[in-house]
């Protein structure tokens, strides 16, 4: 599960975890170790610095003291949960202003939740169920290169997120509301795809 399947147009990776060993995935099965691309140059956007990252995340208990992390890309960005819990989004060097401090999510604590990240080089818009929570400007990411990207924890191993994740996309590009939208309406919606054939 460390390699994505082969990624759809316009994604930069998918995986899916369907044989990582879950069943009770949010989509089928699903996974609850971290996934650490230690060169993780072939996940680099084409526009500099504009990717979408996102994905289902269920804790197993309240969120603690130790932010454990959703996403990162060492030394370019990454997305953590503090005690709340509370969604944090930055860029480059954590902290001093550089990112979105999100809402409180407390039901990604008994249910899953589906966290969307747009980072359009200039801000991060967090989108929450499909549904834009906030905006912040920051400065803009440093350039990825070869650098290590991690699903559950941070790309050392370590802060790891306790819970199961799914279904998680990194998109080439900053995705608009619509496609958010879309995005969690395909996966938490069967009706979503049924079309009417009379």
């Amino acid at each position: 599960v460390t390699q994505p399947v082969a990624a759809w147009t316009g994604y930069l990776g998918v995986w899916h975890f369907d044989s990582a060993g879950f069943s009770d995935g949010k989509i089928g099965g699903c996974a609850s170790k971290p996934v650490v691309i230690a060169d993780g140059s072939a996940y680099n956007p084409t526009a500099p610095a504009q990717f979408t990252a996102s994905g289902w995340f269920k804790a197993s208990h309240a969120i603690s003291d130790d932010y454990p992390r959703i996403f990162q890309r060492a030394g370019v960005w990454q997305v953590e949960l503090d005690p709340g819990p509370l969604l944090y989004a930055g860029t480059s060097t954590y902290g001093d202003g550089n990112y979105l401090r999100g809402d409180e999510i407390s039901d990604i604590e008994s249910d899953w939740v589906h966290l969307s990240f747009v980072y359009s080089g200039t801000d991060i818009r967090m989108y929450v169920n499909g549904q834009y929570r906030r905006t912040a400007v920051v400065p803009k990411a440093a350039e990825a290169g070869s650098a290590a990207f991690a699903i559950g924890s941070q790309t050392d191993g370590k802060r790891g997120f306790d819970g199961l994740f799914d279904e998680v996309r990194l998109s080439d590009g900053a995705a608009d509301e619509a496609r958010v939208a879309a995005e969690y309406a395909a996966m938490a919606d069967a009706a979503f795809f049924a079309y009417d054939l009379n």
